[in-house]
């Protein structure tokens, strides 16, 4: 009877040894099929670098960033935590920093180094970064649509402690307001940020610490959220669109103090002409462009004959184009001559998600708008590409959804990312012959990776891929467990 035991025990210690020992072969070989890691979030990938020609990636099992080189497919990692939970990007990609919400730490990489440059301590509350413009400063605060946060060690988490991250020194100072901020909008020089609440501003100077706060109603309980905020290029006023009321807030940011505009109607959004203090101010309900000078007394209005509700400036900032989803044309306004004129497009313009569905080439020249080509269920999915030198719209004929699309930098070529069809499109835009190539399914986004001339595929995937699209065709390398896969 005790060596039938015995017996027993020995057949079950047998089957775990084997059951382990098929989870470990299969680590070891990589098998796809594997669905222990189902719960895993999929890669976060980073645009090129400046000074690499290399694509970053997140490793979501271990929190390294990985950079890979398209041409040589060498993958470098740089080890971080695994509690990496956010990043920023510094505007030149020189730095990029990776917030470990179980440490409560910010690590502050140098990607062309391969290194951890330093790392900071941060409040328990943080689970979202910020870069300045100029990359100087990264703000580390709590928001509410980021998800929620652990409680660590202390058993009290303070929502309204924000951390101002000097990244030159690699310091950090803590501070404190009475809330948490839904809008974080810095200033042109990236030394000050306005912080929005649900019925204040608070002007925060990130060298000083130093904070005014711009009440946008008497009443505590009233909510009055900012849904749109433009601080003029020279750093001295902001306007600020609220949610609840057509008033425009106009902030003194030097003498704090409040002015109130009105227009026709509620303006949808609010965007200043480069290096002016020229704001304009689309208002769909009249069919009018408003027009705020801060020098002048007033603001004016111009009508545009035709309900718009997005703006887009081209690269130089003197052309304008207005225009809403679904719409049938496109409104340009030029704000030297103060003149507005219209262009019929091919298609009805579609609704935004991510990239905008219209969008001004690099250099200026053209337009591309995604859209529909006919009504109803009937209508397919294309393209236009507008020539501005010769004010007429093209159709493309794509016949299909697409998720994302990249202009080279020289304005010659331009990707589309078409989702059922898992397929990429490369355009000329001077010729328009399309170039297509097969892809992996789940594509999310494209970037261009500028010092190659390649075009890079990032697929949401747990496993990693990408897939590199240059002028000899296309590759689709995988990323399991920090290895690549043939």
């Amino acid at each position: 009877m005790k060596s039938a035991r015995i017996y027993g025990w020995l057949l079950a210690l047998a089957a775990l040894f084997f059951i382990t020992g098929c989870d470990q072969l299969a680590d070891w070989f990589g098998d796809d099929d594997d669905d222990n890691d189902d719960d895993k979030a999929p890669f976060r990938y980073l645009s090129d670098f400046d000074l690499g020609a290399r694509l970053g990636a997140v490793d979501p099992y271990d929190g390294s960033l990985d950079l890979i080189d398209p041409l040589t497919l060498d993958r470098y990692s740089i080890p971080t935590s695994p509690g990496f939970s956010a990043l920023a990007l510094t505007p030149a990609g020189d730095l990029v920093a990776m917030l470990d919400g179980e440490a409560n730490l910010v690590r502050i990489v140098d990607p062309v180094a391969g290194r951890v440059e330093g790392e900071i301590a941060i409040g328990e509350g943080v689970n979202a970064l910020r870069v300045s413009p100029a990359g100087d400063y990264l703000l580390g605060f709590y928001d509410p649509s980021a998800g929620e946060v652990d409680f660590g060690d202390s058993g009290v988490i303070n929502y309204y402690e924000l951390d101002v991250i000097d990244l030159v020194a690699l310091t950090a100072r803590p501070i404190l307001i009475d809330f948490s901020p839904s809008q974080v909008v810095f200033a042109p020089s990236g030394r000050q940020c306005l912080l929005g609440s649900d019925h204040r501003l608070v002007w925060l100077d990130l060298e000083s610490g130093a904070k005014v706060t711009y009440p946008l109603t008497l009443d505590p309980t009233e909510s009055r959220e900012p849904r749109d905020i433009a601080i003029s290029p020279d750093g001295s006023t902001a306007l600020v669109l609220v949610n609840g009321t057509d008033d425009i807030f106009v902030l003194d940011l030097v003498n704090p103090t409040i002015n109130i505009l009105n227009l026709s109607g509620q303006a949808e959004s609010v965007t200043f002409l480069p290096d002016s203090r020229v704001a304009l101010l689309p208002v769909p309900d009249t069919g009018r462009l408003g027009i705020i000078d801060l020098d002048a007394a007033m603001p004016a209005e111009i009508s545009l004959g035709e309900t718009a509700s997005r703006l887009r400036l081209n690269p130089d900032g003197t052309q304008v184009v207005l225009y809403r989803e679904g719409g049938d044309q496109l409104i340009f306004y030029d704000p030297a001559m103060e003149e507005v004129s219209a262009l019929p497009l091919n298609v009805l313009i579609e609704s935004e998600e991510g990239r905008p569905s219209v969008a001004y080439s690099p250099d200026g020249r053209r337009i591309l708008v995604v859209g529909q080509y006919g009504s109803g269920p009937s209508g397919k999915l294309d393209m236009d590409l507008v020539d501005l030198k010769k004010s007429i719209a093209f159709p493309i004929g794509l016949d299909a959804s697409w998720i994302d699309y990249a202009f080279t930098p020289d304005s010659a070529r331009v990707g589309v990312l078409l989702g059922e069809r898992n397929k990429f499109i490369r355009l000329d835009l001077n010729s328009l012959q399309p170039v297509w190539w097969e892809i992996a399914a789940a594509a999310r986004e494209l970037h261009y990776l500028s010092e190659l001339g390649i075009f890079a595929v990032q697929h949401h995937d747990r496993h990693g891929k990408i897939t590199f699209i240059g002028d000899q065709g296309s590759d689709l390398y995988k990323i399991k467990r920090g290895f690549f896969d043939d």
